[in-house]
């Protein structure tokens, strides 16, 4: 406080504003008294130079005096600022972590998309390990086109992933339709055969995506 304080009275008594002082209590007086009465009564101003004196303690003491009110009232006032700016950048700050955290928060669902993860989480529980071999495949290759021999019984598949046989895996296939997760198209190129061609149904691809890959991950 003190050191705002002697700031204030600084301020207050400028180069300026001592000599103008020191010219009216001092000086003016000692002037005025040599002009007229002489020189020589200049030697009898010592009471007009001692009140002048008093004068210019009083004037002094309580010039600090009201630099210390000043002093105060500028350190509350830059406290207050201090405080206000503090109070902006943490509020600044809050919203910013909330932002951060909202896009960090799982998205919420659509009642369809719900209805979709729910169907797929339940085909691949229900199919098991086969089903989600099935479906990423499905996913990475987009379609897959099986041949079937009537007479042999032969299958070809046009790919095939590892980890699954052939028969099992265009089997899963046919399980994947009946689930409605996977769409199929039959065509009948000659008496005895079928092409039928496998890709997955576009509305389960968002809920196919979380719970293979996401699942894949952990």
């Amino acid at each position: 406080m003190h050191r705002a304080a002697r700031q204030e009275f600084r301020k207050f008594w400028s180069d300026y504003r001592l000599w103008v002082f020191a010219a009216s209590a001092f000086l003016a007086p000692i002037a005025l008294q040599a002009a007229r009465h002489g020189v020589r009564s200049v030697l009898n101003v010592g009471e007009t130079l001692e009140n002048g004196l008093l004068g210019a303690v009083f004037s002094l003491v309580g010039t600090y005096l009201i630099a210390m009110r000043k002093g105060a009232e500028t350190l509350d006032a830059e406290q207050r600022s201090k405080v206000t700016i503090a109070e902006s950048k943490t509020d600044k700050l809050a919203a910013e972590c909330q932002r951060l955290a909202s896009m960090l928060e799982k998205p919420k669902r659509t009642p369809a998309e719900e209805y979709h993860h729910g169907m797929v989480a339940a085909a691949i529980k229900e199919r098991g390990e086969p089903a989600k071999i099935a479906l990423r495949h499905l996913r990475h290759q987009g379609t897959v086109t099986v041949t079937a021999n009537r007479d042999s019984g032969n299958l070809d598949c046009s790919s095939v992933p590892p980890g699954i046989a052939a028969k099992a895996f265009c089997a899963m296939l046919g399980q994947l339709v009946v689930d409605q997760i996977v769409k199929g198209m039959t065509e009948y190129p000659s008496f005895n055969q079928t092409r039928s061609t496998f890709k997955l149904a576009p509305e389960f691809i968002g809920a196919l995506d979380e719970l293979l890959y996401t699942e894949s991950k952990s």
